[in-house]
């Protein structure tokens, strides 16, 4: 269903599995750290989604070029050496 509030939205989550107590409680740190950002070159976070049982998830702007790490690692293999 598409309504006029939808977002295309970008989910960082852990993996799956052997999940340990410390991955949940950085990964929720990294989004309240996250949360803090204020400014026009740092992606704003969404939200986080964490229902009874599943790890958290951390819900971002889409970013439709690809991540930072994706364009360096392009950007740094076309570099001539």
């Amino acid at each position: 269903m598409s309504g006029a509030g939808d977002a295309v939205v970008a989910v960082k989550m852990l993996r799956t599995f052997n999940i340990e107590e410390e991955d949940i409680v950085s990964l929720l740190r990294e989004a309240r750290i996250m949360s803090e950002f204020n400014h026009i070159n740092v992606l704003t976070i969404v939200g986080v989604v964490w229902q009874k049982g599943d790890p958290p998830l951390i819900v971002l702007p889409y970013m439709g070029k690809g991540s930072l790490l994706s364009l360096i690692r392009q950007e740094s293999s076309s570099v001539s050496r």
